[in-house]
């Protein structure tokens, strides 16, 4: 996405990208973390025979 930006962008300021891959980073990890807390929460192991217990 950075090279696409950068490449066919008119603008081209470094600030400009990061602020547009900001949201897309933030909702990323949203999902992981919300996935993350789903697979704790049913308990299904994270590997063959590996359980996460605290």
């Amino acid at each position: 996405m950075v090279y696409h930006s950068l490449k066919n962008s008119k603008v081209k300021n470094f600030g400009t990208i990061i602020s547009t891959m900001v949201p897309f980073s933030l909702l990323f990890l949203l999902g992981w973390t919300v996935l993350f807390v789903a697979w704790f929460m049913l308990g299904w192991p994270i590997g063959p025979e590996e359980y996460m217990t605290f």
